[in-house]
């Protein structure tokens, strides 16, 4: 845990000329409404298992709260394996960035970076099996939904700012994200864009916004709406975003 002083937190009017200052070690949530961007690190910890978590950031933002931090902001990404560990942090600065794509100038495109995938896992021909092994046990009633997936391993040079930048602008209704893993050793930065909302609460009231069924988008206007009519009416996509539905509903 290191010394804490205030963290200020900023407006700004405009979004992309922020996301490019982005550097190592900073942390940035674009929803939406507005990005948060944190800098520097007021308080850290690094917490193992999920069920820790909700009890270290209770603690971290009270202890923030008696310094006299009124609007202390916890950032954090946690992993899907419930054992594996998170790191929580409370940054020094914060600055809030209201959204608006229609003002916002053209984005410059970045300089195409060059690369060479490393690994593929599993294979082609694994997948190919796993998706028939998937298919067999949901025609078997054993499974109502499978999500199979590949880690494609790829060695290029990467500007994080950039890709940020980019990912929030080409996707304005989405949720992009970058935060540093660690801080020791070799920078992890994980970064990325999701279309989902899993959960945001505002006094009593939640929301949840889970999707699944979907289609490439066309430059097509007529054939948008096509492929729009075609996933309300599709039986697949409707029985699927119903799981997808249910299962938050369960859960909630």
């Amino acid at each position: 845990m290191s010394s804490h002083l205030p963290p200020q937190l900023f407006f700004a009017a405009s979004l992309y000329e922020h996301l490019l200052r982005y550097q190592t070690g900073d942390c940035a949530f674009v929803s939406p409404r507005q990005a948060l961007l944190g800098a520097g690190v007021a308080l850290e910890r690094t917490v193992h298992g999920h069920d820790t978590i909700p009890g270290q950031a209770r603690d971290m933002l009270r202890q923030a709260r008696q310094d006299g931090w009124s609007r202390a902001v916890l950032i954090s990404a946690i992993p899907f394996c419930p054992q594996a560990q998170a790191r929580l942090v409370i940054p020094r600065y914060v600055e809030a960035i209201a959204r608006q794509p229609q003002t916002d100038p053209p984005l410059a495109a970045a300089a195409a970076s060059t690369g060479h995938i490393k690994a593929l896992a599993p294979t082609p021909d694994r997948y190919r099996e796993l998706v028939s092994q998937a298919v067999e046990q949901i025609q078997a009633g054993l499974i109502d939904k499978v999500v199979l997936s590949r880690t494609l391993t790829v060695e290029t040079r990467v500007q994080v700012a950039s890709l940020l930048a980019g990912l929030a602008h080409n996707n304005p209704a989405g949720y992009s994200f970058a935060f540093e893993r660690q801080r020791s050793g070799t920078p992890r930065t994980l970064v990325g864009a999701s279309p989902e909302l899993l959960l945001s609460k505002y006094g009593p009231r939640i929301w949840s916004n889970p999707l699944a069924g979907s289609l490439p988008r066309s430059p097509d206007v007529m054939e948008n709406r096509r492929r729009s009519e075609y996933l309300l009416h599709s039986p697949k996509d409707l029985h699927e975003h119903a799981l997808v539905v249910d299962a938050m509903v369960e859960a909630l």
